[in-house]
């Protein structure tokens, strides 16, 4: 007697003839104009030896047979060799577009010409490999060692160096200045500064202004590394590099200017300027300057001439005097002279729109300054004098640094 489980049909039975045990699938990897890999897939697993991440790459046969693909012009599109030794192979003209090299070894290698379009590299060593006429558009050289690598010609636009373009031998050796190991520190830079240098050249050639701008700024600040720290030429270029960045940063050059002109309104209205216009009085916020009444100076009458007008209507220096009236003539007060100039300034015992206003002549006066205009309305006291001078001075050298770094971007 059967029993149900034993009487139910296999689907798959009815269908499709039983899969043979150790069937080789191909390779799950498609590439990215839709073409598969051409490998078949390992067992228990959807990608191919070359396309697994799990598969390692370390072994002694995995160089020698990427050669072989290479010499056979195979697309090797996507291939995952992480940690792989390609020390002195020649890999001429080899498509590896978008394959992950992350940590492999590349030391004297010979990629010329080969398709290296958004390869992962990261961590590699390209200590002296030839990349000459090779496509690394878009590769990821995060931490790469590039020192003594010929790029000559190489397609390098849209590279990843790192977090603000900073090579490996620069991070090796602020790591190692840290440590006080400056002599090894010193080394690591120098190294920098020649890789930054190759990579400008590269890019110069190819007429990519940007990132030759970038690779410059880099290469300067790797050789201020080197300067000791005691010589004026380091503090040079380190206030050059704050002002400007080289020339590369004209925002930094701006915002300087504005900066500048704000710290200076602060002294004019703490110290306080003066205001020369006509219409000082239109200033309610400023306190007017009070010229006290003056007397004018009488010479006394000489004794005996000092006498008293007993007949009404004698005529004096003041004119027609009462009876009893001494003729001595009075002293006649000036009229009041209206002030020439007002001050402007913090006054505390303003109000708070007052000072707003005070401190708006001030923002302007430090404006006209700073752009040595100098409309002569508003002048600086003394207590201001230097305040303005080294204001009126440092804007004509930071309007002469603005259309230095201005020019020069433009002209590249």
């Amino acid at each position: 007697m059967t029993t149900a489980r034993e009487t139910a049909p296999d689907a798959r039975d009815s269908r499709e003839p039983p899969e043979p045990q150790g069937a080789l699938k191909p390779c799950a990897y498609i590439g990215t104009g839709g073409a598969p890999c051409r490998f078949t897939a390992l067992r228990q697993n959807t990608f191919c030896f070359w396309h697994s991440a799990e598969a390692p790459k370390t072994g002694p046969l995995a160089g020698p047979l990427l050669v072989r693909l290479a010499n056979e012009d195979v697309n090797m599109e996507g291939f995952q060799l992480a940690g792989i030794d390609l020390e002195c192979r020649h890999l001429v003209g080899a498509q590896l577009i978008q394959a992950n090299l992350e940590g492999a070894r590349l030391f004297r290698a010979h990629v010329e010409g080969a398709h290296l379009f958004g390869a992962n590299l990261r961590g590699a060593s390209l200590f002296k490999a030839n990349l000459q006429a090779a496509n690394l558009r878009s590769a990821d050289l995060t931490g790469a060692n590039l020192l003594g690598a010929n790029v000559k010609g190489a397609k390098l636009e849209g590279i990843v160096l790192g977090k603000n373009n900073i090579v490996a031998n620069e991070l090796e050796g602020n790591a190692l200045a840290r440590r006080r190991e400056r002599g090894k520190a010193l080394k690591a830079w120098q190294e920098a500064g020649e890789i930054y240098l190759a990579l400008l050249n590269n890019h110069r050639e190819a007429g990519r202004s940007e990132e030759a701008g970038e690779l410059f700024y880099r290469l300067m600040v790797a050789k201020r590394k080197l300067m000791s720290r005691t010589r004026v030429n380091r503090w040079v270029s380190w206030f050059m590099d704050v002002l400007c960045g080289y020339g590369e940063r004209p925002r930094r050059v701006v915002f300087a200017w504005v900066l500048l002109i704000f710290v200076s309104s602060l002294f004019y209205f703490g110290l306080g300027i003066l205001d020369t216009s006509p219409d000082v009085e239109a200033y309610s916020a400023l306190t007017a300057l009070k010229t006290p009444p003056v007397a004018q100076a009488v010479k006394p009458a000489p004794i005996g001439m000092q006498a008293k007008s007993d007949e009404p209507g004698a005529v004096t220096s003041a004119g027609v005097s009462a009876p009893g009236e001494s003729l001595l003539p009075k002293a006649l007060p000036l009229p009041q002279k209206k002030p020439d100039f007002a001050y402007v300034g913090f006054d505390g015992s303003a109000g708070l729109l007052d000072n707003l206003r005070a401190y708006g002549s001030c923002l302007y006066f430090s404006v006209i300054t700073m752009t040595t205009t100098g409309y002569g309305e508003l002048v600086p006291t003394q207590d201001t004098r230097a305040v303005a001078a080294v204001e009126a001075f440092s804007g004509a050298f930071l309007m002469a640094v603005l259309v230095l770094v201005f020019g020069r971007k433009m002209m590249r």
